[in-house]
């Protein structure tokens, strides 16, 4: 809210100048010697100079962006995209690194459980003997995934 009242505060006190801002320039000699410069002549009848001032053109065109100006703004935007697209880049090839991790870590425990142990327990907490043939296979599977996820 405190900004808000600044830009009005701004907005008026800007609006009041303004006048003032294209107002002549009085300049002459005090008194006592020192050289004054005022918006309104002096008040006694002293011998002053009004000073021209340089007041802003209302006719001046409104520059007009070209390529040549807006080049720096989209080389801007360029740099800033392509940095956005390596960062997403190097995130997605962290988040595959951690998944290759986990499945090398898994994969090499499955290898091991199926290596060592010729009996297995079920998630309901049964305890149950592997056939050779299925543990040969589970081994095989393990292997290809220990090669495929660890190298």
């Amino acid at each position: 809210m405190n900004s808000l009242h600044a830009l009005i505060f701004t907005s008026l006190l800007t609006g009041l100048t303004l006048p003032v801002a294209h107002a002549d320039t009085y300049k002459w000699l005090d008194e006592t010697g020192n050289v004054v410069y005022s918006q309104t002549p002096p008040p006694d009848g002293t011998a002053y100079e009004t000073l021209k001032t340089i007041k802003p053109s209302h006719n001046s065109p409104t520059p007009v962006p070209t390529p040549e100006t807006s080049k720096p703004v989209a080389d801007i935007q360029k740099r800033t995209d392509q940095r956005a697209a390596a960062q997403k880049e190097s995130a997605e090839k962290a988040k595959e690194e951690e998944l290759r991790a986990k499945n090398c870590q898994a994969a090499n425990k499955n290898l091991e459980v199926y290596t060592r142990y010729k009996r297995i327990r079920k998630e309901d907490g049964e305890v149950v003997r592997i056939p050779d043939d299925v543990r040969a296979q589970k081994i095989e599977e393990y292997k290809k995934a220990v090669k495929e996820y660890c190298d």
